[in-house]
Parts: C-alpha cells; sequence; structure tokens
C-alpha cells in the first residue's frame, strides 16, 4: 500500500506572514503544504500569486502542493 500523504491548505491563511508562521506550525505533521492559486475568474474568489508563492517556496521546508484554479495557467 502507497503511503498517505498529508497537505494541510493554506486557504484559512490571510497574509503570507500568516502562511509561513502555519507551515512552521504543521511542518512535523504534514508531508506537504496545499497552496490553492485562485485568479479570481475561473472561480470567484482570488489569492495570492505566482510571486507570492516563491516567498512561500523560499521560506518554507515544506514542499508545496499547488492547486491551480485559472483561467490561463500558463500565464502564471
Amino acid at each position: 500500500m502507497d503511503k498517505l500523504l498529508i497537505a494541510p491548505s493554506t486557504d484559512p491563511c490571510k497574509t503570507v506572514e500568516d502562511i509561513i508562521e502555519y507551515a512552521e506550525e504543521i511542518k512535523n505533521d504534514a508531508d506537504l503544504l496545499h497552496c490553492d492559486i485562485m485568479d479570481g475568474k475561473f472561480v470567484e474568489n482570488k489569492t495570492f500569486s505566482y510571486d507570492v508563492l516563491q516567498i512561500i517556496k523560499e521560506k518554507t521546508l515544506l514542499p508545496l502542493d499547488v492547486h491551480l484554479m485559472v483561467e490561463k495557467p500558463k500565464k502564471i
């Protein structure tokens, strides 16, 4: 049987600082950090940009699981 991976979502977080703090809190219990990227067009909500995703990647130890909910993913 394959290992089940745990990937808590960043959705409850409001700022990049919140996400980094959250990642630090869960790093011992999670395998991945799930980030939803929403453009406000493909879905109604809008979250952070690719630039913010880069900051998160640089500041956290957890690998990122990125879910793109955008109209034009190639432009991300």
